[in-house]
């Protein structure tokens, strides 16, 4: 008896923390957009499926008071003008960016995103302070997304010439093509 109470207990905490990660990846209500509100939606089944017991769980009930918060602030998303939710979408995607020194190579279509929504903005939304302090980490991140391009470029550069290059015991290295090949390489390199 005791150890079915035991499992009982240990599953209501795994399925309750498993629903507490769900909530914590999408509750910062600053980067939500309409489409989040699917995600929202499918959380919230997930969490009637929950038992009683993880139901009860306190981190649970917060993250549950989280999640309604959500889809309540999604909601009123769907009630704004196309220009007041064109600010929005910008702003959030700007909150959901990392800072310019935690960029990747990965994130840089969604600052090419972010640059091709601040252009669809009207002037009086562009001089809005919310709007101006994103387009600031923007600016940052467009410097860091063109480093990142040409690392990446340059990167490329280097792989191909390497690939070019013959086997090393096919090498000649009196040979003014295999000598020009090697050299070009080692300059592709030192781009890097």
């Amino acid at each position: 008896e005791i150890y079915n109470q035991f499992l009982t207990q240990k599953e209501a905490e795994e399925t309750g923390y498993a629903f507490v990660e769900l909530v914590d990846s999408i509750k910062d209500l600053n980067s939500l957009v309409k489409e989040d509100l699917e995600v929202i939606n499918d959380i919230l089944r997930k969490y009637e499926l929950l038992s009683e017991n993880a139901k009860s769980l306190s981190v649970v009930i917060e993250a549950k008071g989280n999640l309604d918060a959500s889809k309540e602030y999604v909601e009123s998303l769907v009630s704004m003008s196309d220009e007041e939710y064109a600010v929005l979408q910008f702003v959030a995607l700007l909150n959901k960016l990392p800072s310019a020194m935690n960029l990747t190579i990965l994130d840089v279509d969604k600052v090419d995103l972010a640059c091709d929504l601040y252009l669809t903005l009207s002037a009086d939304n562009k001089n809005l302070k919310e709007v101006k302090n994103a387009k600031s980490k923007l600016d940052m991140l467009v410097a860091r997304a063109n480093q990142l391009k040409t690392i990446q470029a340059n990167a490329e550069a280097f792989i191909e010439m390497v690939w070019s290059l013959p086997a090393y015991d096919e090498l000649e290295w009196k040979n003014a093509t295999h000598n020009s090949l090697i050299s070009a390489a080692e300059n592709a390199y030192n781009k890097l």
